[in-house]
């Protein structure tokens, strides 16, 4: 398993070093056609893996759940055109649901969630498209992959 944390990479001294995957932020995306907010948060893995399971845990400064109602994911096709595409079915984008449960700590509430994928998905960067977001969330990631 992959532990990823979703951090600036302009603002944040702490990510060089760590081990965290690479991610950014990509705000105002242009070469999407889907929803209404247009910011996606993409992975780097490193390298080609299969993918299986997204985790969530986030939170909000405020101290609020982080909301995150459904979610679009793109992919790098490495194998044909190395273009961005979505995860569909019937060729249009699927969402994916998510199920919220809060958790309740010393410091702040917290948000987690999983999303299971009907069928893996090998490749390694993925882009993560919110359908609704209430705030952009402080928000760690967990990636079940095989290597």
């Amino acid at each position: 398993m992959l532990i990823l944390k979703v951090v600036d990479l302009k603002t944040d001294p702490d990510i060089q070093g760590k081990g965290y995957v690479n991610l950014r932020l990509l705000a105002q995306d242009k070469s999407t056609q889907n929803h209404n907010n247009h910011i996606a948060l993409e992975v780097d893995l490193g390298r080609q893996r299969r993918l299986e399971q997204l985790l969530f845990k986030g939170s909000l400064q405020e101290g609020l759940p982080a909301i995150l109602r459904a979610f679009y994911v793109q992919f790098l096709d490495r194998e044909g055109s190395q273009e961005w595409r979505w995860l569909s079915h019937a060729g249009k984008p699927t969402p994916f649901i998510v199920t919220q449960i809060p958790v309740l700590n010393q410091e702040q509430v917290q948000t987690v969630f999983s999303v299971r994928f009907s069928q893996s998905l090998i490749t390694d960067k993925i882009r993560i498209y919110p359908e609704l977001w209430q705030k952009l969330p402080l928000i760690r990631m967990a990636v079940v992959a095989c290597g």
